[in-house]
């Protein structure tokens, strides 16, 4: 199991009269949890509070990727958003990737 995480707050000092808020706030976790050797699940979440809108941006990612042989990934995952969006494309995405 691999966790990450990322916490931001940013203090404005100068702000303009435009701006909704003073200061940004930001949240980032990831999670993937290997089943096996070619299996693993992953799962994101973010929240973003920005100086220049009212709403919140949120967004999530939920997915599975296969190794078929150790330099191939493909991946099947789902994002969605909600609040304040961020031309992210909802729905599911598929990939594949060679590594070297």
């Amino acid at each position: 199991m691999e966790l990450r995480s990322e916490l931001t707050q940013t203090w404005l000092h100068s702000p303009k009269a435009m701006r909704v808020r003073d200061s940004e706030f930001g949240v980032y976790g990831q999670a993937s949890y290997n089943i096996d050797e070619r299996w693993a699940l992953h799962a994101r979440y973010e929240y973003f509070k920005d100086r220049d809108f009212v709403n919140a941006s949120e967004n999530a990612l939920f997915g599975f990727s296969y190794r078929p042989k150790p330099p191939v990934v493909w991946k099947l995952e789902y994002v969605t958003q909600w609040g304040q969006e961020l031309d992210i494309e909802q729905g599911f995405k598929a990939s594949l990737a060679v590594l070297f």
